[in-house]
C-alpha cells in the first residue's frame, strides 16, 4: 500500500510543485502515519519537507529508527508533531518499562494537560532514564480514564483549551529553536536548508 499511496501523492507534488506532503493519524494510524512520514521523506522525488501530525501514537521503532528519522529531520527532510494526552495509556504501548526502552519516540511532543500544554523533544539522553522509565511505566498510568483519556474527542476538548497559545505557534518555527529541537537541527533549519 505504501508504494501505491506515494506514487498517488507524486503524481500530485509534480503536476502542483508548491505543494508539500502531510501525513496525520490517529492511535495506529499515528503510527503508520509516522513510518509513512519517515519513509517518504527519504525519496527525492518527494519535496521537503514531508509533515506528520500524529495524535495519539504509540511508540514506533527503537533506538535505530529515532537516529534515521532524527537525521531527516536535521537535514530539513522531515517535520514531526507528535500530540499526546496526559494519561493516554496507548502513547506508552508497546510498554516502556516492560521492553526495557527499545522503543522510542521522535519529533516534537506537545503533551496536553487540560488547561496547559508541554512541548519537548526527545533527545536521547540517558539523564533521567529511571524518572523517564516510572513515568512512562505501565504501574504509573493505569487510570478509569485511559479510554477517555485517548479519545479523538477528549484530545480536541484539550486543544480547544490551549487553542489560543497554540494557534500563534508554527511548526517549523519549533525546528529552528534549540530549546525545542536542540542545536544541531536548530543550526540547519535557521540556515534556511529546511
Amino acid at each position: 500500500k505504501y508504494e501505491r499511496i506515494l506514487d498517488q501523492a507524486k503524481v500530485l507534488l509534480k503536476k502542483y510543485p508548491d505543494y508539500r506532503l502531510y501525513v496525520a493519524g490517529h492511535s495506529l494510524g499515528a503510527a503508520l502515519a509516522s513510518v509513512f512520514a519517515f519513509m517518504a521523506s527519504t525519496d527525492e522525488e518527494v519535496p521537503g519537507p514531508v509533515t506528520c501530525v500524529s495524535v495519539a501514537s504509540p511508540f514506533v521503532g527503537g533506538v535505530n529508527f529515532r537516529k534515521a528519522f532524527q537525521y531527516q529531520e536535521k537535514e530539513g527532510r522531515l517535520r514531526y508533531l507528535r500530540i499526546v494526552n496526559h494519561g493516554d495509556i496507548v502513547t506508552i504501548m508497546p510498554f516502556y518499562a516492560i521492553n526495557l526502552g527499545s522503543y522510542k519516540h521522535v519529533g516534537v511532543e506537545l503533551k496536553l494537560y487540560g488547561d496547559k500544554y508541554t512541548l519537548r523533544y526527545p533527545k536521547g539522553s540517558q539523564g533521567n532514564a529511571l524518572v523517564r522509565t516510572w513515568s512512562t511505566s505501565v504501574f504509573n498510568n493505569l487510570s478509569t480514564q485511559y479510554l477517555v483519556n485517548h479519545s479523538p474527542g477528549e484530545y480536541d476538548i484539550r486543544l480547544e483549551v490551549t487553542k489560543e497559545d497554540l494557534s500563534s505557534m508554527y511548526l517549523n518555527d519549533l525546528y529552528q529553536d534549540a530549546k525545542h529541537v536542540g542545536r544541531s537541527i536548530a543550526k540547519k533549519a535557521k540556515k534556511g536548508e529546511s
